[in-house]
């Protein structure tokens, strides 16, 4: 199972100081293959650089996209990602990543996005359904979200962290003026592109 990190989450909890959490839903998941798309390894160094040894340790070396993976990239962003108003770099993490893992990915197999980014956990709820647009950007893997949230709940399933304290770092990332969407699969859409 191959588990990549947006900037997003990863933000969220070096924002309150525990990345650990992260680190024991990776241990706990069989035969993980984390990684991490070189954008995204960016995005990190330029907004949470002290958090660069400990992401390095969970995810490794960057993968760089080949030129190919680079132009879809930008057409993914293009299509599905970008808003009004956004700069030219805006979203480009979460492009790349998917760019790179809709070629690279098995076929079969879970590509599970660890993120807090609505816009991408929408993408992955709407690869898993075929004829759409997120679908094809896809490359017919199977990309699932996983979110802020849900890394609370599951150490809290791994007795990692209980309820309150579970809580308490929620309000945490809130306190610290970063987004908390909820669990992912509480943002499946209805309808989607």
């Amino acid at each position: 199972m191959i588990l990549l990190p947006d900037t997003s989450l990863a933000w969220n909890f070096h924002a309150v100081g525990r990345m650990d959490l992260v680190e024991s839903l990776i241990r706990a998941m069989p035969d993980p293959e984390p990684s991490w798309a070189r954008e995204v390894a960016r995005e990190c160094d330029r907004h949470i650089t002290e958090a660069m040894p400990t992401l390095t340790a969970l995810f490794g070396s960057p993968v760089f996209p080949t030129r190919t993976e680079q132009m879809e990239a930008h057409m993914v962003r293009d299509d599905l990602f970008r808003h009004d108003g956004d700069h030219a770099g805006r979203h480009l993490g979460e492009s790349e990543t998917i760019a790179i893992w809709a070629r690279r990915a098995p076929a079969i197999g879970a590509v599970l996005i660890l993120t807090e980014d609505r816009d991408f956990v929408r993408f992955c709820w709407n690869s898993q359904r075929i004829g759409t647009r997120a679908s094809w950007h896809a490359g017919g893997r199977t990309f699932s979200a996983v979110t802020s949230a849900d890394v609370l709940a599951a150490n809290v399933q791994l007795g990692k962290l209980d309820p309150t304290e579970a809580d308490q770092i929620h309000a945490d990332i809130l306190d610290a003026g970063r987004p908390f969407i909820g669990p992912a699969k509480a943002s499946r859409p209805i309808t989607g592109a």
